[in-house]
């Protein structure tokens, strides 16, 4: 396997992170209903990837394909990880940020369907089962060829945590690439933000700091494309006319 490195950026870039504040996502998803807050991150990652390959001028007609964790847990209190995972298009073959974000809903909302349909937790309950060595071929030869990357979000403390009387200013999420998946995208809000980062095999993403530069101008380019749209008409239901009882009558 290569060498799995967490990105080196500059010492100034890394302290400051990179950060989607959850507010700004909230008005994201109201111009774009339906949308939900993982779909805008996969945007977000999209589009960094689609520019950087760009830039590089390596980008392909087709979309790249990523690896979508899915949680198994029917109980979102409980602890430790119970996941599956499901491929997703995330239309890196699309250019315009809203169209984007409406086509990677629509492959999410797809790709949990057809995973639900299967059973959610097949896969997991077939690796459990088989021989190490046949779950190693079949990763290899069946998974992750069939993958580019990976995007993973997780929800974090809504509040500010502290260490020693010293408040958490954020929170650097750190995920695992894989031999031929070797960029992986994680996700974890804390205290009204989105912290995302990346970790990557260095040989195939040489220029961190250009990746770091495309997810930023991806995530201005979603949230401009966003503020332009209209206000979007929420229908107003109308309390039916209060009726007055009929008088009774007397015989």
């Amino acid at each position: 396997m290569r060498q799995a490195l967490t990105l080196a950026l500059n010492h100034t870039t890394t302290r400051r992170g990179f950060g989607m504040p959850l507010s700004r996502i909230k008005r994201i998803r109201e111009k774009v209903p339906g949308s939900s807050l993982n779909d805008i991150f996969i945007t977000v990652a999209s589009g960094a990837v689609r520019k950087y390959l760009t830039h590089k001028g390596e980008l392909p007609e087709q979309s790249l394909m990523s690896l979508m964790p899915i949680s198994l847990r029917t109980d979102a209190s409980a602890g430790g990880n119970d996941v599956s995972g499901v491929q997703v298009k995330i239309r890196t073959d699309i250019a315009d940020p809203i169209e984007r974000l409406k086509a990677v809903h629509q492959e999410t909302r797809a790709s949990k369907a057809q995973a639900e349909k299967m059973g959610l937790d097949m896969l997991k309950n077939l690796f459990e089962v088989m021989p190490g060595a046949l779950v190693d071929t079949l990763m290899r030869t069946l998974i992750l060829p069939s993958i580019n990357l990976a995007t993973s979000n997780v929800r974090g403390p809504d509040k500010p945590v502290y260490l020693a009387g010293a408040k958490a200013m954020c929170m650097y999420p750190v995920s695992i690439p894989a031999d031929g998946a070797g960029l992986n995208f994680t996700g974890v809000s804390y205290n009204g933000v989105m912290w995302v980062s990346m970790v990557s095999c260095r040989k195939m993403l040489p220029d961190p700091g250009l990746m770091l530069a495309c997810m930023n101008e991806a995530w201005t380019e979603l949230l401009q494309a966003a503020d332009s749209l209209p206000a979007t008409a929420v229908p107003v239901t109308k309390k039916p006319a209060s009726r007055a009882s009929p008088r009774k009558t007397r015989s």
